[in-house]
């Protein structure tokens, strides 16, 4: 087992968050595009929504074999903050599965779309509360406090 410092936790997540927005944002132009009945797209956009499930569910993998056991430990809020990471990744799968498994009309590509925003809005949600610089402060720790990876 490697170890990480939290600064390193937390650029290595801010990163993929930052690629997953990149996709996300590509797949909802196209998923609007489909939704307004340009049929050619549909099978680029199941392909985008495909990759992006993947996407996402690497990074929750990822993000929780490194948060799960840091977040109880930093405050009062730190096991409902952690419990509350798995929820939301469990939820954030689930949508994204539903996206790309259903991805074959207007209305499915509209759906999508509503999935694709939620999914954003809830990496900036995760950002302020779990990837913060408040709740990953190295100054509560020692010096050379890390964690696994």
């Amino acid at each position: 087992m490697t170890t990480m410092r939290l600064s390193e936790i937390r650029s290595e997540l801010l990163r993929e968050h930052q690629h997953i927005r990149s996709l996300a944002l590509e797949t909802l132009g196209l998923a609007e595009r489909v939704a307004r009945r340009e049929a050619t797209l549909q099978p680029a956009l199941r392909e985008r929504l495909a990759a992006l499930e993947v996407t996402v569910w690497t990074h929750n993998q990822r993000e929780e074999a490194l948060l799960d056991h840091v977040l109880p430990t930093l405050d009062a809020w730190g096991p409902a903050r952690a419990a509350r990471m798995c929820e939301r990744h469990g939820l954030e799968y689930e949508a994204t599965f539903e996206a790309a498994a259903n991805a074959r009309t207007p209305a499915d590509a509209a759906r999508a779309c509503v999935i694709l925003a939620a999914l954003l809005e809830q990496i900036d949600r995760e950002e302020d509360e779990f990837l913060s610089d408040a709740v990953l402060d190295e100054s509560s720790f020692d010096i050379g406090s890390t964690f696994g990876g």
